[in-house]
């Protein structure tokens, strides 16, 4: 098997499953239309008039022996059924007009009791079940007897018909033979011959035009059914229930084209063909110093999440040895800023050397996060304003009082670092500053000083800053919030990853529900001890 084929297989795979989970999704679509369908059905069924069906059994006793006439001449009965010569006299036999067309109905099928042979792989049978529904049991066997007699009457008058008129035939062709010079004839014999065998056949016609049924007669006479087989409404309901079940499903899928937004993490990471990282929960609302969860409960869930990251983040940096990671997301306003700068923290906390750049020179937001100011960074040091050592704010991770080693750190060890290089005053061309030797001259500077670099920029599908940053970085993270981004917006943003040269390390999604498991307050703090925050003004610990 090549690659290609094992890639459809899996995605096929991944189809199912994600199909399988939107309907588990949306079972409250498909138990509505089910319940409702069943009742409907039910209640329909229930209010319908009773029908009652009878059954006469004709049976015929023909000259047809072959298997395939006499089945043609057995279907046959149905449609001597519609014959108004039977209906007038099914009317007669009845003692009075047959009721509205639309009130009873009619029909005669094969009967399988009267087997006689093979016909074209079925059975052939000589006998034909007359059957009517009608509203009341007593109308139905009535009719059924009737339209029987008047299907057999009506038989028989053609046939005695057809042998007086084959009788009258004959008499005038035996009148030919009494001139007086047929004894004269030479051919004498043969037309001696042909008179007898005349004379015979006139009196079988005799016969038959005074004794001739047709070929068939009434075998069983209907008789009132005890029941009506017409409505059920349980067998209505399980068929509405079928059918429900069914347009629950083509409901839950139309619901689907029209809802865009995410609902599974794995359906998303499927979508982007991308491992999932951490799931992380949304940022609460409020200054931004309390955006940083480390600040606002280092000890709380947040944080854990974070740590989570950190771990996921060193992992697949180092199997691809990556040491530039680019953070970014398919829309704007996805907390790109929020997350690179709280990952920052959560791996300077564990003794590395972090770098962070802000890259974001449209609507920056991490010297807001850190509380540093923004009147040095990216683009005075691109533009050669200012040098990058100088450009560089460190912000200190642990106060004097704080145990390194409580917070991860061996004891003894030296002291993480977290230096930020903030996106500087604004620019007229962001895009040309990003995409310029320099801006890569700066990233391998920082590459060389620091164990990690994480940079952030704007959004992947509103500008093309990510796509003129992927070359200048080792790896990609693609941040989603499971809220603001739409599936559209990851169709295109799959599309665009496909075009960028870095490697694509993984996923992380922001969803409010939280970060999957929920772990006590005491447990989290025997963990990791809560830290002092950090200063407003200088970035350093108070």
């Amino acid at each position: 098997m090549d690659v290609s084929d094992f890639q459809e297989q899996q995605e096929n795979k991944v189809g199912a499953a994600m199909t399988l989970r939107e309907l588990t999704r949306r079972w409250w679509a498909i138990a509505l239309v089910a319940v409702v369908a069943t009742a409907a059905a039910y209640v329909f069924s229930a209010i319908q008039p009773p029908k009652y069906r009878a059954e006469a059994t004709l049976l015929y006793n023909g000259l047809i022996t072959d298997p395939v006439l006499l089945q043609r001449e057995i279907e046959s009965v149905s449609w001597g059924m519609a014959d108004p010569k039977v209906e007038a006299q099914a009317a007669e036999t009845l003692g009075q007009p047959l009721p509205s067309r639309g009130s009873f109905n009619v029909s005669s099928t094969p009967g399988l009791a009267g087997s006689v042979g093979v016909a074209g792989g079925q059975v052939s049978t000589n006998m034909a079940l007359v059957t009517v529904e009608a509203s009341t049991a007593s109308l139905s066997a009535r009719l059924a007897n009737a339209y029987a007699a008047a299907f057999v009457g009506n038989g028989t008058t053609a046939a005695r018909s057809a042998a007086k008129t084959e009788a009258k035939r004959i008499r005038a062709q035996l009148a030919g033979y009494s001139k007086p010079n047929i004894q004269s004839s030479p051919d004498y014999n043969f037309l001696a011959t042909s008179y007898l065998a005349l004379t015979q056949r006139l009196s079988d016609v005799d016969l038959a035009a005074t004794t001739g049924t047709g070929g068939y007669r009434v075998l069983a006479r209907a008789v009132p059914p005890a029941r009506p087989f017409a409505p059920r409404p349980l067998r209505a309901a399980v068929l509405g229930l079928v059918l429900g079940v069914f347009g629950g499903v083509g409901l839950a899928f139309i619901l689907r084209q029209f809802d865009t937004r995410l609902t599974s993490g794995d359906d998303v990471a499927a979508l982007l063909h991308l491992p999932l990282l951490a799931r992380l929960p949304r940022v609460v609302s409020g200054r931004p110093r309390k955006q940083l969860v480390f600040v606002r409960d280092p000890a709380g869930p947040g944080a854990e999440a974070y740590r989570r990251l950190r771990s996921s983040l060193e992992h697949a940096a180092r199997n691809l040895d990556a040491k530039v990671l680019l953070l970014t997301s398919p829309c704007e306003g996805e907390g790109t800023s929020i997350i690179l700068s709280n990952v920052a923290v959560a791996m300077a906390r564990t003794g590395a050397q972090v770098a962070v750049v802000d890259a974001d020179l449209r609507s920056p937001a991490v010297h807001g996060l850190f509380g540093i100011p923004n009147d040095k960074g990216v683009s005075t040091v691109v533009a050669g304003q200012t040098s990058l050592v100088d450009s560089l704010q460190l912000v200190a991770m642990f106060s004097a009082t704080e145990s390194h080693s409580a917070v991860g750190e061996p004891g003894g060890a030296s002291h993480g670092s977290l230096r930020v290089l903030t996106s500087g005053p604004p620019v007229d061309s962001p895009g040309e500053i990003l995409a310029g030797q320099r801006m890569g001259e700066v990233i391998a500077e920082l590459r060389q000083s620091a164990d990690i670099v994480l940079v952030g920029s704007s959004a992947l599908l509103d500008t093309a800053d990510a796509l003129a940053l992927s070359s200048k970085v080792d790896g990609l993270v693609l941040l989603v919030d499971m809220h603001a981004c739409r599936r559209p917006a990851l169709q295109e943003s799959r599309e665009d990853l496909s075009l960028l040269p870095c490697q694509k390390l993984g996923l992380v999604l922001t969803d409010s529900r939280g970060t999957g498991r929920r772990r006590s307050k005491s447990r989290v703090k025997r963990a990791v001890p809560t830290g002092l925050p950090l200063s407003p003004e200088t970035g350093a610990e108070e």
